[in-house]
């Protein structure tokens, strides 16, 4: 392949249309959806255009740089790596029709991640109904991880993540808590995991707010954080929301929103867009190593990031999207040549403990849950993410 027809077909991937073969190659489609002899096509549910838009971007921007290394190196087992996106809008309907149309088409092997708590709830059973293998969900909703064949977590769940934070603060004395949630499967599991994990280390949960995924109303949902005066206030919700309840909180409070935690799914980079200076100070917990730092991971991310994707938006989500990446790789490479959905997923499955750079991944045939790294980090000026 000439430089300029590789340049051409990642350029495509990148913009999620690398579905169709360029025109100087013949592909005769085998037996099995989305396997050709010379490409495989993965399909995604995502919701680029919701309030979650900037992660899911992020995270994608680092799975297709992934594959475009794999390409740029002639492909796994000579077949390139594409993948054909569709938009569901952080919505479950548009989501399941997308699932659907994957499932009983003949184009798509499995799905590169699932976005959304809800959407992968709601999913789960399709990907059974279709026997359509999916790496990666942009969720950590405990119900989401009930063993299910063709799903693969590739970040730890909401409960470790929560868990983290009020053993945290309760450690440093901070035991009054109010949780902030979005009213739908994200939000009541992370709720969930919050009561729990107040009861276990004796803290009180002083308010729960809950609210619509879209059209919130930050100046009540403020109102009710200051009447119960928390010392803490963890943010089960978007960046949009964080930021909106920070600036309304402060208007009403006429001082800063109490110690603010939030999940690693809360971007950073738009948290900083949205809220400038005063992002400073904003705890996060990350299931991934910082994508500046040291780690092997980290290292490996930037230097493909450099070459195939944006090399200044090394963000969190975008290594979990790279890493996710490394995983459909490393279960393609396990498949061999004669690829079928089924031995993919038993080479997955086959992982047991599979260190990918340093990073532990668990697969058995009876769990799929994956990686349990989980730490905590703060904002300091301008975004930096401070360990």
């Amino acid at each position: 392949m000439t430089p300029v027809r590789r340049r051409a077909f990642c350029a495509a991937a990148a913009a999620a249309a690398a579905a169709a073969a360029a025109p100087w190659i013949v592909a005769a489609r085998g037996s099995e959806p989305g396997v050709y002899d010379n490409k495989v096509v993965f399909g995604q549910t995502i919701g680029f255009d919701s309030v979650w838009g900037s992660l899911y971007r992020n995270y994608t921007d680092g799975l297709l740089a992934c594959f475009a290394q794999v390409n740029a190196q002639g492909g796994m087992h000579g077949r390139q790596l594409s993948v054909v996106r569709r938009e569901d809008n952080y919505v479950i309907d548009r989501a399941l029709a997308n699932v659907r149309a994957f499932g009983q088409g003949a184009d798509v092997f499995g799905l590169a991640c699932i976005g959304g708590s809800g959407i992968t709830l709601a999913a789960m059973p399709l990907l059974e109904e279709y026997r359509l293998p999916a790496v990666g969900a942009l969720t950590g909703a405990d119900g989401a991880r009930v063993y299910n064949r063709y799903l693969f977590h590739t970040r730890t769940a909401y409960s470790n993540e929560v868990e983290k934070m009020v053993e945290h603060l309760s450690t440093i004395g901070i035991r009054r808590m109010a949780v902030v949630y979005q009213d739908n499967a994200f939000g009541m599991s992370t709720l969930a995991a919050a009561q729990k994990a107040a009861q276990r280390f004796q803290a009180q949960l002083v308010a729960d707010v809950p609210h619509p995924a879209e059209n919130w109303e930050g100046r009540g949902m403020a109102a009710t954080v200051v009447k119960a005066a928390p010392q803490a206030v963890l943010l089960f919700t978007s960046p949009s929301t964080v930021a909106d309840l920070m600036k309304q909180y402060r208007a009403q409070a006429r001082a800063a929103l109490p110690s603010p935690w939030v999940l690693s799914v809360t971007s950073v980079p738009k948290l900083s867009e949205l809220l400038e200076t005063d992002v400073r100070g904003i705890a996060i917990t990350q299931v991934m190593p910082h994508p500046r730092g040291p780690s092997r991971a980290a290292r490996n991310f930037r230097s493909v990031m450099a070459r195939h994707g944006s090399g200044d938006a090394l963000s969190y989500e975008a290594l979990e999207g790279f890493m996710t990446g490394r995983v459909i790789v490393e279960g393609l490479r396990r498949a061999g040549r004669n690829l079928t959905r089924e031995g993919y997923v038993r080479a997955l499955e086959g992982f047991e403990l599979q260190s990918l750079e340093e990073l532990d991944y668990r697969y058995t045939a009876s769990s799929h849950l994956g990686p349990s790294f989980v730490e905590v980090t703060l904002l300091g000026a301008g975004g930096t993410v401070l360990r």
